[in-house]
């Protein structure tokens, strides 16, 4: 019985396919809609376009630790040089951060940049420039970061000498 059911549709779908033959300009009604839906475009191989590599300075907590704990920054830049690593990892600048007493570790600006770097790595959906204004902005920031270590560093120097006396 199956063998007689197949070769009543096969039968069925020649005059079918038969009469359709003849109407070349109208499409075929027997495709499903499934059919026409699963066709998508093939996506092309490779990394989206617009997602380059950047530096570290051009990922957002790259920008932000540069200009504001250069100290910092400049710790983490001679370490991975040392290491031999093109970029710091994330692990890195965390260790880093729970380490110093900087209170722009404690920042949750400064957290949301370190999961971004996490997620997004060297390859942020944009990158941070600068202009004259933020450069301006983030020297004064920087000096008195400076000028306040180098007080700070005084005040110690000032007392070992007063105990040694």
């Amino acid at each position: 019985m199956k063998i007689i059911n197949i070769s009543v549709d096969i039968e069925s779908q020649l005059l079918n396919s038969r009469s359709t033959s003849s109407q070349k300009n109208k499409p075929n009604e027997n495709v499903s809609e499934q059919q026409k839906e699963t066709k998508t475009p093939q996506k092309k191989p490779g990394r989206p376009k617009g997602h380059s590599l950047k530096n570290f300075d051009q990922t957002r907590i790259g920008f932000l630790m540069k200009h504001e704990v250069p100290i910092e920054y400049k710790l983490l830049m001679e370490v991975s040089d040392f290491l031999k690593i093109h970029a710091p990892s994330p692990e890195l600048i965390e260790a880093i951060s729970y380490a110093s007493d900087d209170i722009f570790f404690k920042k949750a600006k400064f957290w949301r940049c370190l999961m971004d770097y996490k997620k997004y790595g060297l390859r942020p959906p944009y990158s941070i420039h600068t202009n004259a204004n933020k450069e301006l902005y983030y020297i004064h920031i920087r000096f008195k970061k400076v000028s306040n270590l180098i007080i700070y560093i005084n005040q110690f120097r000032y007392f070992f000498i007063s105990i040694i006396l």
